[in-house]
Formats: structure tokens, C-alpha cells, sequence
């Protein structure tokens, strides 16, 4: 049997969205320092990244962020240093400094994208 989908698919990873997901996101540099971001604003455009309409990139966010809320509330990872696994830069580009926490960022990205919504 051979399917033909009416609209081309579009799969990615799922860890490419999880906050902190070992392997998952987007490899960029700072300082020379390889790190992943999620795919989530404030780290990636959504836009320019993948196929998400324009006027749907906050919500797309929004949706991803609240998802990482309540899957690192299940893991009890919600007070871990957010530093592990992103570099001082990073987290001081959505206006954190390296004692921030997990919960800390998705808080911060959260209002980010509530703001900008």
C-alpha cells in the first residue's frame, strides 16, 4: 500500500523543544562555546527556523514554554541551576545571570513572549 499525504509533513525532533534536553535544539556559538537552545523564542526564531507563520510565533512559544513548565515540574528539575546547561551568555540575553534556575527561565521567557504577544 503506498500513502500520499495531501500536504507535505514537516517532522522534527521533539527534544529540539524541551529546555535542557540533552541533544536537543539548535547548536549555536557564543564566545566560541558551542551550546542548544530550544526551539523557542527568545533563543531561535521561530520564523526563519521552521514553518511557523509569523503572526503564530508567540503563541508556538508560548505553547512550548508552558509545556516545559509542566514537564519539568513532573521531573522535579524546576530548581536545578539553569547554568548547567546554558553558558552565562545565553542566560544573559533573556536577562538572567548564571544563579538562575530552570523555573527562572521559563518564567523569564514566559513574559517574554506574553509581552511581545
Amino acid at each position: 500500500m503506498h500513502y500520499e499525504p495531501s500536504s507535505l509533513l514537516e517532522l522534527t525532533d521533539p527534544r529540539d523543544y524541551i529546555f535542557c534536553a540533552k541533544n536537543g535544539g539548535l547548536v549555536v556559538s557564543d564566545s566560541g562555546i558551542k551550546t542548544r537552545v530550544p526551539y523557542c523564542m527568545p533563543f531561535v526564531d521561530v520564523v526563519t527556523r521552521s514553518s511557523i507563520e509569523p503572526v503564530s510565533k508567540e503563541r508556538f512559544s508560548k505553547t512550548i514554554i508552558e509545556a516545559n513548565i509542566g514537564l519539568h515540574a513532573q521531573l522535579e528539575s524546576l530548581d536545578h541551576s539553569a547554568a548547567i546547561f546554558y553558558p552565562e551568555s545565553i542566560l544573559t540575553h533573556i536577562g538572567l545571570d548564571k544563579g538562575a534556575t530552570i523555573n527562572d527561565m521559563l518564567k523569564m521567557c514566559l513574559s517574554l513572549n506574553i509581552n511581545q504577544a
